[in-house]
């Protein structure tokens, strides 16, 4: 039987394996690819339930200690389902008023679970090919799986792979020819970049598709913002904790995807720049709990 000192050093493990990839390629050396799916799924359940178990109660007060977690019960749209069907689902914002650029300051995040990341877009409002506009999404590397985005200068990825069916809060932020991708509310990685401004399209801007068609997100996108000023670390890691008001300063565009029914999303920043879908009804779904790993990186 477990003693509560046999239990504590249990957790500490767990912990220590589930926050640095050092040391469990170290434990499982012969293991050399991302944490399995399974383990997310256990550790997570396990992370933060109140389940009738001593070590789940103990991590669960541990994390509750050192944060807060969100608990969201509200909706998500899903585009391609687990199998990868849907009819070219995504959400678009036609552009009228030309403010789209990205071509200064600029901010992009979202939660978002992927059933897939193989190659397929978050935001996008980019002509592929041409210096023209930005597109962030996910990407398959060495078969593992990236955060990526896309300038007139070149495609960068982040610093941590992705498990797929796992919620994360991602985002990017480029200030200056500086680029610092967010993994769950951290910094992931900073790369500085010789800037060439890219050229203003017509393009809608698109969530969960190119904005010229295809490469359709496979999974569920929650929350998503944009805006013309690179948030700080601080400003950043609140995002994922808190509904915005609509009138933060630099917000271009809020979209909860909270309606629950209908062929419109709204856009709860004060531009009411209102989104359409191009999705089946069946598309909106209950937003699950999102479970999150904390870790020094994570």
């Amino acid at each position: 039987m477990l003693t509560t000192k046999d239990e504590q050093e249990l957790a500490e493990l767990l912990n220590r394996l589930n926050d640095s990839d050092a040391e469990y390629q170290k434990y499982f050396d012969w293991k050399q690819r991302p944490f399995a799916p399974a383990f997310h799924d256990k550790y997570s359940k396990c992370m933060f339930s109140r389940a009738d178990c001593r070590l789940c109660q103990w991590l669960a007060e541990k994390s509750e200690k050192v944060i807060s977690l969100p608990r969201k019960k509200d909706f998500a749209l899903q585009f391609l389902d687990e199998n990868g069907k849907g009819d070219n689902p995504y959400v678009e914002v036609e552009d009228r008023d030309d403010v789209f650029h990205f071509s200064h300051n600029f901010t992009l995040a979202a939660w978002i679970y992927g059933f897939s990341m193989k190659d397929n877009r978050i935001i996008d409002k980019n002509r592929a090919g041409t210096i023209s506009g930005m597109n962030f999404d996910t990407v398959e590397v060495g078969k593992r799986f990236w955060l990526r985005l896309c300038l007139p200068t070149g495609c960068y990825i982040g610093k941590h792979p992705l498990t797929p069916r796992v919620w994360y809060h991602v985002g990017v932020t480029f200030e200056e020819g500086r680029i610092t991708f967010y993994l769950n509310g951290k910094a992931d990685r900073q790369k500085r970049i010789d800037w060439i401004e890219p050229v203003n399209n017509q393009l809608p801007l698109r969530i969960g598709a190119a904005a010229t068609g295809g490469v359709n997100w496979q999974g569920m996108i929650d929350e998503v913002s944009i805006w013309d000023v690179a948030l700080s670390p601080a400003e950043y890691f609140k995002l994922m904790f808190h509904h915005l008001s609509g009138d933060e300063p630099g917000l271009m565009g809020y979209w909860q995807f909270n309606e629950g029914e209908g062929s419109q999303t709204l856009d709860k920043s004060r531009h009411n720049r209102h989104a359409r879908l191009n999705l089946p009804p069946s598309s909106w779904v209950i937003s699950r709990e999102k479970p999150m790993h904390f870790s020094d990186h994570i």
